[in-house]
């Protein structure tokens, strides 16, 4: 019985190992998965929103401090927040703005 146990085992360790093999192999290279990304028409920075030279040269510089953090975890994190703002709908000149609300809807919020 332990003879049938153990011979089981190693077949499934098997079979995981070339699950996991298969799934690999499959994966194209980075320089492939770039080469993919712009032929579906996309471009980066994305230009669906009429951006001002000026927003363009801010994220651009704002784009070359991200790059530059040594840390990848910190990097990343700050790259994921850049993007997410990069994505998002502009309503104002800067992106964002801070205003003061009517005081007729600030109170219907505290309600």
């Amino acid at each position: 019985y332990q003879q049938g146990s153990e011979n089981m085992k190693m077949i499934i360790l098997l079979l995981i190992a070339l699950l996991q093999q298969q799934c690999v192999g499959e994966r194209v290279s980075e320089n492939e998965r770039v080469r993919l990304w712009h032929e579906n028409g996309n471009v980066w920075p994305p230009n669906w929103q009429d951006d001002t030279p000026e927003y363009r040269e801010a994220m651009a510089k704002r784009e070359a401090e991200i790059m530059s953090i040594p840390g990848a975890d910190e990097r990343w994190e700050n790259w994921m927040q850049f993007v997410q703002g990069y994505m998002l709908p502009r309503f104002t000149e800067q992106g964002f703005d801070v205003v003061r609300v009517p005081p007729s809807i600030h109170a219907k919020l505290k309600k």
